[in-house]
């Protein structure tokens, strides 16, 4: 009996297990070997589509980082914006200001 023999019976009733021929066992490994080979070419399908979720999923971490990054240089972009607005309506003010006491001045000067 050979080797691969002993792994391969088929049950016969109660008379106990027969062997498989040397031409069965030959059909079986052949088959055994084209699934192994399928299931091979499968494993390095997953192993490819892995390598690419673990890329994609570092991709979208540095996103998210770079993402972060913007919102806080935004936030300071704000802040000087709102600065540089009320620039302009703090010195109106002022000027608005002096001419008013300007104004209030000349007539409390003219009648006095």
């Amino acid at each position: 009996m050979c080797n691969y023999q002993a792994f391969y019976y088929e049950k016969k009733g109660k008379e106990g297990k027969h062997s498989m021929t040397t031409e069965e066992l030959t059909i079986k490994i052949t088959e055994h070997k084209e699934e192994i080979g399928s299931l091979k070419h499968r494993m390095d399908n997953v192993e490819e589509q892995h390598k690419t979720i673990q890329s994609l999923t570092l991709s979208v971490k540095e996103l998210a980082i770079n993402m972060q990054n913007m919102i806080t240089a935004q936030q300071g972009i704000n802040t000087r914006l709102t600065d540089l607005e009320s620039k302009p309506s703090k010195r109106w003010e002022a000027v608005v200001t002096t001419l008013i006491g300007a104004v209030i001045g000349a007539v409390v000067a003219r009648y006095l």
